[in-house]
């Protein structure tokens, strides 16, 4: 009988315990998450600012929703701890700020004369129904306040102090990394690494290769550490066209376009019409061979039908191919009428690379490619791929015509001007020397030199503050 009770009370004790694990909703989000000086965020408040966050950005997506798929909830809360450290970073900010720098006039003006510019954008272009408050000015403010509610949870008057907040935490932030810079030793750690990415990269594909020079996201080469195999670095002397010259040779270009798409879509008819003939052609034995008559005597009808099809495309083919050479004599002729007094100063330049001056002495003073005298691109040149994808086909060409490393070209048209193109890296695989490429390394090691200063200094005011953050507190629980 002792030890049946004995059971019945762990079982009870057990459901007891049991009971009490659920969770409670209040309570849990009732939690403190965030608390600096006088401010202070629950769990519920850092939830809701980061749903109208995440709205504001375009993701509608209810926080507290139970039936939420594991990797999504997963990815939510890593974002949200993310957003309780930005949080705290602006609180921490505005405190440091309004004590230590607080913004001047000029940088008060400069948020709200932003916002003011945004506010009338949107009452120009975002409400519906402008035309109909136009001349109403209360209505039409409160119009807008419903727009900005509705895209980013706030009034207007809340974004501005919100967007004044993150001004002074842009302040706080560029005194923190006022002057910080990476050290030599960082910078040659960041190319070795990188370089080594690159050099994998290249062996698993152009894509992946392409992407690791990218760097920024931006412009394939501008981060060349390795250069793949069948590569090249160029770079170019660019007399430009004006940009009116520019638009009529656009409009040439865009004119024989339509002239080839003509023959390409004839052509392309053609094949179809020759893949159809083909198959009836077998079906039409096929029957022969059965003897039976009437489906041959169909799939014959279809081979005429084809045979039509064909001989209509030729002829527009060929009518179109005169067309073509046409198009494309005018429109080098156009281009080359453009570029003549271009070439003659192409010339002139050619002249004295040809008696021996520096390629890079004259491409400063002549050069009208703006890439090509800022870092990274007047280190490195444009790295031209096997397809010359990106590039302009007739610089392309003259690009993968060079054979010797140093070897220049003679002076081609191309529809930005006129062009001469030195080769500094040819198609076998090189690592680009760290002292030559220390420069296009640099900005990115500060970056990061940068980040780390401005953590330590974000702890180090937090700390003085006695600002706390929670993001153990913050993950969502069933």
């Amino acid at each position: 009988m002792k030890k049946t009770l004995a059971l019945l009370l762990a079982i009870l004790m057990m459901a007891l315990m049991l009971t009490g694990c659920q969770i409670n909703r209040e309570k849990d989000m009732a939690q403190v998450v965030l608390e600096v000086g006088d401010v202070s965020y629950t769990k519920a408040e850092l939830y809701e600012k980061a749903e109208a966050y995440l709205y504001s950005q375009g993701t509608a997506i209810d926080l507290m929703d139970e039936e939420m798929d594991e990797s999504l909830r997963a990815a939510v809360d890593t974002f949200i701890a993310d957003y309780l450290e930005y949080l705290f970073q602006i609180e921490v900010a505005c405190i440091i700020v309004d004590r230590d720098m607080p913004l001047t006039e000029d940088e008060l003006k400069e948020v709200n004369d932003s916002v003011d510019e945004y506010v009338d954008f949107v009452k120009e272009y975002m409400l519906e129904d402008h035309e109909e408050a136009e001349g109403e000015e209360h209505d039409e403010d409160a119009h807008v306040d419903e727009y900005f509610v509705q895209s980013y949870g706030m009034t207007v008057a809340e974004y501005r102090e919100e967007s004044i907040r993150v001004a002074k935490l842009d302040k706080l932030g560029d005194s923190i990394i006022d002057g910080v810079t990476a050290d030599d030793e960082a910078v040659k750690a960041m190319y070795e690494a990188d370089l080594k990415t690159q050099k994998e990269a290249a062996i698993n594909g152009e894509t992946y290769y392409e992407s690791e020079t990218m760097a920024d996201g931006s412009t394939i080469g501008a981060y060349t550490l390795h250069k793949a195999h069948g590569y090249r670095l160029v770079k170019h002397i660019l007399f430009s066209f004006t940009d009116e010259q520019m638009d009529e040779i656009e409009d040439a270009e865009v004119a024989l376009e339509g002239v080839k798409l003509v023959r390409e879509e004839a052509e392309e008819d053609k094949q179809a019409a020759e893949t159809v003939k083909a198959a009836a052609e077998t079906a039409k034995a096929e029957a022969e061979e059965a003897e039976d008559t009437e489906k041959a005597a169909a799939q014959q009808k279809i081979i005429d039908e084809q045979n039509k099809i064909i001989a209509e495309k030729e002829a527009l083919i060929q009518s179109q191919t005169v067309k073509v050479n046409k198009a494309q004599a005018d429109f080098h002729a156009l281009r080359n009428n453009k570029a003549k007094a271009l070439m003659a100063k192409a010339n002139a330049v050619y002249a004295r690379l040809e008696k021996g001056e520096d390629f890079d002495a004259l491409l400063k003073e002549y050069g009208e490619d703006p890439g090509m005298k800022s870092v990274p691109f007047s280190v490195l040149g444009y790295l031209i791929s096997p397809a010359g994808t990106g590039f302009d086909e007739t610089f392309v060409d003259a690009a993968q015509q060079l054979k010797e490393v140093g070897e220049f070209s003679k002076p081609v048209v191309s529809n930005f001007g006129v062009h001469i193109v030195k080769l500094t890296y040819g198609e076998e695989e090189a690592d680009l020397p760290y002292e030559m490429v220390k420069e296009v390394v640099q900005p990115y090691a500060d970056s990061v030199a940068q980040d780390e200063a401005f953590e330590a200094g974000m702890k180090k005011y937090a700390e003085e503050l006695g600002g706390k953050i929670h993001p153990d507190r913050v993950t969502y629980v069933k």
